[in-house]
């Protein structure tokens, strides 16, 4: 029987009860604290969210449902779910036609804007909040030198349109802009202010964003610190005053949790602010290697003077130590605030100010270079009690409501329908768990290159591209989710209910929003928006940052010079959507529409006249060559490699968090126009391993489109298209495909890395097994060989643990699970002439412009054409 078919008899208005879908493994403090998750629901399970229920141990939990995406029948696919709980332990789902607990609806917002004027900063009260009707909060920023006048203005207030949701929201968007250039232009500094309040439990999250949403210039293609893009920002500071500074009483309570050699934890430190100003500076990690060049400046300076924290007083120093977690204790008459920053230490430099007159946060030190199209995010979590309930300060504890999935449930949800999570250990489980206990795991990878830092704090250390080099103390190479490991930890914590994933997906998820992202609409269309580039292979970053290419590297990798930035072969979306539908993060689920709509225009164009123009010369009439795009074969719009991969699978990703039917037909059209059921493959060149590589990720893009295309219902041509497509490539597969190092001589650089890219090829034969005309088990058996191979050459080798080839593994893992029980597609094959494949056509190419030129001169826009040809001759 399977696991919705179970049912559970409970109460007489509740029954259909499914087996535990999650499992609370922590609440802090056992206080009664709202969970948040996202659930996905099999189709045509639920149609109103109002007839879900969460049940524990019997009883109904107070909860809340909000729809996050949608089969086709309209039944819920994904759905976040808030609920009140203050144990650990499993959590049922009902539906029923029984409405249970609902939040109440209407309750008014904790934070109002109440002085939105202009005038210059250094009043201190041009921008300003009332927040809880108890403090005052404003922002204080200075930036490109102190001097400079400044304006706020306020562009968007936005509340939570769903009353009914138990975690409410309030969005502010404001702009500060300064006068910095001789032609007196405005130069904004965009700042996000989102306040979360829970009603219920009067939890409350405070969550800052600053963004520089200036293009960078990258002369000659080199994106190092120092850019004329840039904005130097020498103070940006969040400030908390009491309404009633008289009856305040502020203390700062302090835990150093020592360094993670130390791993021990003191019992916090209370310092009253009512006799003097205090301060704690968070000046460096409090790590061994905190002097490491990952903290280089543009001019190779590091930008930590100091190691660790202090806390002064009136300027006398109290105590220091490594690494503190603070938390502020406000006694506001009968009410306790307690107020905790998330990260605080990790994110340094970064300094609290506490008096009796208020506290405020400073969460840049001076002269920090925010870069063009780069934002940083902060959140302070705190908790609202009256004088009598609030709990020891010792006892409010850090950290959230966790839980873990229940395995069977997602797999019969079918959301992930390509995979399968279990229990049971494939080829690479082993492996992929030294990410989290081997002698290189991630936490020791933080520690060895000090990745902290407000800049740095999330990504990974890419260890592998020192491989094979001389020794040297460090070789910083900055990672930028290559492989999609944002994807590859979050599946891990659903596929083996590890929490401990979540301390690296959390943070890696607002790194690559915050830094990884080129987050501006002032450059190129193949720019904006898009993902950079890790660093540039085997150098070290240099003063490149995130930006792949530094001015530094005058002899690169394969004698290519200059030029970098966001690319599409390194496009990576699903880790983004993930993000939206395991906890409701909205942000994430705008970047996966924005990367998706950058590699879009990066193989298609911005719809310009010049651009189309300029298009046509470099890359239609182009055969056999390489382009702007990658190398296409004749009569052939898309070439057959990784980039067109991602971009597929931005499309299915983005039609996940959207439902927009159209990216649908978008998919097929890609497909199309990327192979055919009847080419000749041996045209393609594949066996030149360095340049053909790349169609396994595109063929594995294709099968999870056919795993959508069913799930949903959506036989139709383009469906076969694809599947005849997979097959046709499987056939050449069975015959053709080796490892690819029994080939060194074809390797540039013959690594393990090599080996790890064969595990898509195991995983390709189990697709073709489950899309074959008839039941092949040759697949099968040549799925299992290469498995075996990858588990017994990667278990002995010295690179197994490294970052390149964990997320390798990670992204691939759970096909082999699906597939122990060999499944078959239930839609019968059929075969269906899609004609002969497309040849080179000077005539074709001509039309397709013509008309391309048509459709443009109906949207012309003068300025978009003067700044494309401005971008092109910069």
């Amino acid at each position: 029987m399977s696991t919705l078919q179970q049912i559970r008899y409970v109460c007489p208005l509740m029954k259909n009860i499914c087996a535990s879908v999650v499992t609370l493994t922590a609440v802090p403090c056992e206080l009664p604290s709202l969970a948040r998750f996202g659930l996905p629901c099999p189709r045509s399970r639920v149609f109103d969210p109002s007839s879900v229920h969460l049940i524990r141990n019997g009883e109904p939990l107070e909860c809340s449902i909000t729809p996050l995406s949608t089969w086709p029948d309209g039944s819920l696919r994904w759905m976040l779910c808030e609920a009140i709980v203050n144990q650990t332990g499993s959590i049922d789902l009902c539906v029923s036609d029984q409405q249970g607990p609902q939040a109440p609806k209407g309750e008014p917002s904790p934070i109002e804007l109440v002085n939105a004027g202009r005038s210059p900063t250094n009043d201190g009260e041009s921008l300003s909040w009332q927040l809880f009707d108890r403090l005052l909060m404003h922002f204080g920023i200075d930036a490109d030198g102190s001097t400079t006048d400044g304006q706020w203005l306020v562009t968007n207030t936005e509340r939570d349109s769903d009353s009914r949701s138990l975690w409410q929201t309030t969005r502010f968007e404001c702009v500060f802009q300064t006068v910095t250039d001789k032609e007196g232009s405005s130069q904004p500094l965009n700042v996000t202010l989102i306040l979360g309040y829970c009603h219920r439990t009067h939890e409350f999250e405070l969550e800052v964003r600053i963004h520089n949403p200036s293009a960078a210039v990258h002369p000659d293609g080199c994106w190092d610190l120092g850019d004329a893009g840039s904005r130097f920002v020498d103070l940006f500071r969040l400030s908390l005053a009491p309404a009633e500074p008289e009856d305040t009483d502020v203390q700062l309570l302090c835990t150093d949790i020592g360094s993670a050699q130390e791993g021990s934890i003191d019992q916090p430190l209370h310092y009253p602010a009512a006799d003097g100003e205090l301060q704690l500076h968070q000046m460096g990690s409090g790590g061994a290697n905190w002097q490491s060049p990952i903290h280089w400046d543009e001019n190779k300076h590091s930008t930590v003077k100091a190691n660790g924290f202090t806390v002064t007083r009136d300027g006398l120093e109290l105590a220091q130590g490594s690494r503190s977690q603070p938390v502020i204790r406000l006694e506001l008459n009968d009410q306790i605030i307690l107020l905790e920053p998330k990260d605080f230490w990790q994110n340094f430099p970064a300094r609290i100010r506490a008096s009796e007159r208020g506290l405020s946060f400073d969460l840049f030190p001076d002269r920090t270079e925010l870069c063009g199209g780069e934002s940083k995010t902060w959140s302070i979590r705190g908790r609202i009690f009256q004088k009598a309930e609030a709990p020891l300060a010792t006892d409010l504890g850090s950290g959230e409501p966790v839980v873990t999935y229940n395995q069977r449930y997602l797999n019969e949800c079918q959301v992930l329908p390509h995979l399968c999570f279990s229990d049971e250990k494939g080829a690479l489980t082993d492996l992929i768990q030294a990410g989290l206990s081997g002698t290189s795991n991630f936490y020791e990878k933080r520690e060895r290159v000090d990745e902290y830092g407000w800049r740095h704090f999330g990504d990974l250390w890419a260890d592998h591209e020192c491989h094979g080099l001389e020794p040297q103390p460090y070789f910083i190479s900055h990672y930028n989710n290559q492989y999609d490991p944002l994807m590859g930890m979050t599946l891990q914590y659903l596929q083996h209910q590890q929490p401990q994933w979540l301390d690296f997906v959390k943070p890696l998820n607002l790194h690559i929003q915050d830094i990884d992202i080129y987050d501006t609409d002032q450059d190129k269309a193949e720019y904006n928006g898009g993902l950079f580039w890790h660093t540039n292979h085997y150098l070290p970053a240099e003063t490149s940052g995130h930006r792949s290419y530094s001015k530094y590297h005058t002899a690169v990798y394969q004698d290519f010079q200059g030029g970098g930035g966001p690319g599409g072969q390194h496009c990576y979306t699903t880790g983004l959507a993930l993000q939206y539908f395991l906890f409701g993060d909205h942000r994430a689920k705008q970047k996966v529409i924005q990367l998706t709509e950058w590699i879009r225009q990066f193989y298609n164009g911005n719809g310009s006249l010049l651009d189309r123009t300029f298009r046509l010369f470099t890359i239609d009439i182009k055969k056999n060559v390489f382009t702007n795009i990658g190398v296409k074969a004749p009569g052939y719009q898309y070439p057959l490699d990784r980039g067109i991969g991602n971009y597929l699978n931005a499309l299915i990703d983005c039609y996940d968090v959207t439902n927009d039917q159209r990216l649908l037909r978008e998919m097929g059209w890609v497909i199309r126009h990327t192979c055919h059921p009847a080419e000749d493959i041996n045209l393609r060149n594949l066996d030149d391993t360095e340049t053909g590589w790349f169609y396994t990720v595109f063929l594995q893009a294709v099968a999870r489109f056919l795993f959508l295309k069913e799930s949903l219902g959506g036989i139709d041509p383009d469906y076969w298209y694809a599947r005849q497509c997979l097959l046709h490539y499987g056939h050449w597969m069975l015959d053709n495909e080796h490892y690819y190092l029994d080939t060194p001589e074809k390797l540039e650089f013959p690594n393990d890395t090599w080996c790890a890219q064969d595990i898509r090829k195991a995983n390709l034969f189990c697709f073709m097994f489950y899309f074959s005309e008839t039941e092949q088990p040759q697949f099968l058996a040549r799925a299992d060989e290469f498995y075996c191979y990858v588990k017994e050459h990667l278990t002995g080798s010295d690179e197994a643990q490294y970052t390149r080839l964990l997320a390798l593994m990670m992204q691939n893992d759970g096909v082999q699970q699906k597939f122990k029980d060999k499944p078959r597609s239930q839609v019968a094959f059929q075969t269906h002439d899609f004609g002969a494949p497309p040849a080179y056509s000077t005539t074709r190419i001509m039309t397709n412009y013509v008309k391309d030129m048509l459709r443009a001169l109906i949207n012309l826009s003068l300025t978009r054409e003067i700044r494309w040809l401005k971008l092109r001759l910069r």
